[in-house]
């Protein structure tokens, strides 16, 4: 609640004493009959709706309080009113992953973790919101991404928050977190994540207060326990000294290498680009097989054209490459119509558009490959990156998005987490 009188601030510390007392239902009871300006008391309630709701594990109650704060959002431009509708929508997620488990809750309320996030996402971006409050909400996104192993796109949103308010403890002790995790399990950069997350975890703890104000005792405890587990301030400085190949360190400078970690390629690092699976797991049947044959020989062929694709790009834009320098005493020999159009010709030029139609030809194949590896039975060969969401047009008919890839998100692949 933004603006409140002592009155309604009052009423909330007494709500959340109540749900702190493990008295849900009386909390509900005190906030249907608190009285007072009708904004305020509107607030309140969808509050305790969504917090009771959640603490007794009732989905109906959640949803009065999120159609509550979709109701105040409707009349107001207020950003709060998304972020505190993304909270009840996450509520009803995890409400329902409790009580069905993940897989049937996927089945059932995906869209209200999709809800949450893409509400959790416009409270951040809404530059009306106090900046407290879009840390928060890009946290909370954060943290829905991050409890489905979507790491990545969980760091990127805590480090959002981070670029609004850099003190945010918050952002700073999850982020910290979910890098100690992957640390965990990376076989390569381990000692780099480990180092990091461990330099995030500190910078939230220096600040209690602010971990406890945003997050609860219970947050506080999780990074004081991770942060226990560490001996010491480990450290991890990043080689820069430059590689010997120039095209090689083009590649790095402009992160174009297929690698995790850019900043920790050093003149030792043996492989530089790399398609990587967790594993692949078929039947023995001969079908299954075929299939990750054909899959592996489709992975290798993109890897393949990627590192052509680059190499061409980089003879043609950097101006001292040996390929160039050889095209333009090449284009000496020909003779080009002066069409009055002040265009470039040279064989440097058709290397150039050259390498702009292998770049679009492997978006292309990116599209087959997807397609070929979530079995939408579509045709490799009819299948283009421009329309890649979308079945084949009809005459006269609205455009319809492919089923097997609107239903996937393409976010882990058909059966990964959400």
């Amino acid at each position: 609640m933004r603006g409140d009188s002592s009155e309604a601030f009052e009423a909330r510390q007494h709500v959340e004493a109540l749900c702190a007392a493990g008295q849900p239902e009386e909390a509900l009871r005190y906030a249907e009959q608190v009285e007072g300006h009708p904004l305020e008391t509107e607030q309140l309630l969808a509050i305790t709706e969504i917090d009771a709701g959640e603490m007794l594990a009732d989905r109906e109650i959640i949803a009065r309080g999120v159609a509550r704060f979709a109701q105040l959002e409707a009349n107001s431009d207020t950003p709060v009113f998304a972020y505190n509708r993304a909270n009840g929508q996450l509520a009803m997620w995890q409400v329902g992953v409790e009580r069905l488990g993940i897989a049937q809750a996927l089945t059932l309320h995906r869209d209200d973790l999709q809800e949450a996030r893409d509400l959790f996402a416009e409270a951040g971006a809404h530059e009306a919101g106090s900046d407290n409050d879009r840390c928060q909400a890009l946290t909370n996104l954060g943290n829905s991404l991050d409890a489905c192993g979507r790491h990545i796109d969980a760091l990127r949103a805590y480090e959002e928050a981070l670029a609004i308010e850099p003190s945010f403890a918050m952002a700073h002790g999850n982020r910290g977190l979910t890098l100690l995790y992957r640390a965990a399990v990376d076989d390569v950069h381990q000692h780099a994540l480990g180092c990091e997350g461990v330099k995030s975890l500190d910078i939230a703890l220096v600040a209690p207060d602010d971990v406890l104000a945003h997050g609860g005792p219970a947050a506080l405890e999780s990074f004081r326990r991770q942060r226990a587990r560490i001996d010491g301030t480990p450290t991890h400085e990043h080689d820069d000294e430059p590689l010997p190949d120039p095209y090689l360190e083009w590649c790095r400078r402009h992160e174009l290498f297929l690698h995790t970690s850019h900043p920790c390629i050093t003149l030792n690092t043996r492989v530089l680009d790399a398609i990587r699976f967790g594993g692949m797991t078929v039947g023995i049947d001969k079908n299954s097989q075929r299939r990750l044959q054909t899959l592996q020989d489709a992975l290798n062929s993109l890897l393949q054209d990627y590192l052509s694709t680059r190499y061409l790009a980089w003879t043609t834009v950097e101006p001292e490459t040996p390929t160039r320098q050889h095209a333009a005493r090449l284009s000496q020999y020909a003779s080009f119509h002066d069409s009055l159009l002040y265009a470039r010709w040279g064989v440097a030029t058709g290397l150039s558009v050259t390498a702009l139609a292998a770049a679009t030809n492997l978006l292309d194949k990116i599209a087959s490959v997807t397609h070929l590896y979530l079995q939408t039975g579509r045709n490799p060969r009819h299948i283009y990156f421009r329309r890649f969401w979308l079945l084949p047009p009809k005459k006269n008919a609205p455009e319809r998005p492919d089923p097997v890839i609107a239903d996937s998100q393409l976010e882990n692949g058909p059966n990964g987490p959400p």
